[in-house]
């Protein structure tokens, strides 16, 4: 019924109707932390046993930064597979903490994220992911650009067209990065965590704290204000529609452009 007025109201253009999400915030950060800790386990002992002359600290430094989107950074001659091997317990934590408590709350992925879209959802996405990309994080850096150098910013998915040799290593990399992470972050952070605020706060503050959470939750110091900026992007798609096609679409198409910009 709460699904059928939201989607009601979008049609008519009035406001969307606040979900009441029955978990609150703090499962879902705990899931992201024991999912970030997961990844960097893995990365410590693949780093010791990639390299296994390399001193513990470095591995240990490489190892507590791992993200599931930002894959940054990438150790001298890793190939992707290996990088997306170390991502690899981290969504499958992120599935388990969005299959467990829609399973305890007998919730369907439609009533309990909001998983669902019409057919504008798709132009509109495209368009604001890529909009987001040749505008928003131009806007962003601009008063940085006495201070912050866009080759560092693009440094991350440098480093990954880099490490993906052959044709094998580049669909990997595209699966990983705009099928993959769009959508297990956009099903987290905008199913999950945005939908477990909103129900408890209003729509400015829901977006305001899910966008800066997401950015934070990537840990990349440079490339903090873009994906603090998108995440408000997106959050504000899921807030004016109440689901998450138009942020699902638009978030692979961010990646997607990064990914495109570097390869030609």
């Amino acid at each position: 019924m709460l699904l059928t007025r939201n989607r009601a109201n979008s049609e008519r253009g009035g406001s969307v109707v606040r979900p009441r999400a029955a978990w609150t915030p703090t499962p879902v950060m705990l899931g992201w932390l024991a999912a970030l800790f997961a990844s960097a386990a893995l990365g410590l002992l693949t780093d010791r046993f990639w390299n296994p002359t390399s001193a513990l600290g470095t591995s240990v430094a490489s190892a507590s930064v791992q993200s599931a989107e930002g894959l940054d950074p990438l150790l001298p001659g890793q190939l992707i597979w290996q990088r997306v091997l170390i991502q690899i317990p981290m969504w499958l934590i992120m599935s388990l903490v969005v299959w467990m408590l829609l399973r305890r709350h007998k919730l369907g992925f439609r009533e309990g994220l909001g998983f669902s879209q019409r057919w504008f959802d798709i132009p509109l996405g495209v368009a604001v992911g890529f909009l987001s990309q040749f505008i928003l994080v131009r806007i962003v850096y601009w008063p940085f650009g006495r201070f912050i150098d866009t080759d560092d910013v693009s440094a991350p998915a440098r480093q990954l067209v880099e490490g993906s040799q052959g044709q094998g290593g580049l669909t990997l990399l595209i699966i990983a990065v705009v099928v993959v992470a769009p959508f297990l972050e956009e099903v987290y952070f905008r199913g999950l965590l945005l939908r477990s605020i909103w129900s408890r706060m209003g729509p400015s503050s829901t977006v305001l704290i899910t966008g800066a959470l997401f950015g934070l939750a990537h840990l990349q110091l440079l490339q903090l204000p873009a994906l603090v900026a998108f995440g408000l992007v997106t959050s504000v798609l899921v807030v004016r529609f109440g689901r998450l096609g138009p942020a699902l679409w638009a978030h692979a198409t961010f990646n997607c452009y990064s990914l495109v910009v570097l390869l030609i």
